[in-house]
């Protein structure tokens, strides 16, 4: 895992060493803590990252979507080539969004969710 500016963790490189719900809930818990959360995996491991991001996005109700998908291909020392994809996933209502849970908690009871 990486760390972003502020200091957050943000990325989850998901390989196929644990159970899909391991990586899920660690996903839960860093998108509740800093409201984006990048999923990385290579090769054979890229499965099992799209089974975790479509996992945690149903499981939070809509109030996360896949904001993003990157695909590349990583050159090994070998020489071979290895598929690599990240999927970013973000909270719905990141500051800035303009969505009223954003708002300062005295202004949100005047707004209507």
């Amino acid at each position: 895992m990486s760390e972003d500016a502020q200091g957050e963790k943000e990325y989850l490189a998901v390989t196929d060493q644990k159970p899909v719900s391991a990586y899920v809930i660690s996903g839960e818990v860093q998108l509740k803590a800093s409201g984006r959360l990048v999923l990385m995996a290579r090769g054979r491991s890229i499965n099992q990252a799209v089974d975790v991001a479509n996992m945690i996005v149903q499981r939070s109700e809509g109030s996360a979507e896949i904001s993003g998908v990157r695909i590349a291909s990583d050159r090994l020392p070998d020489g071979k080539y290895i598929s690599r994809m990240e999927i970013t996933i973000e909270r719905k209502g990141r500051p800035g969004t303009g969505h009223p849970l954003d708002a300062p908690p005295d202004e949100k009871a005047d707004k209507k969710i």
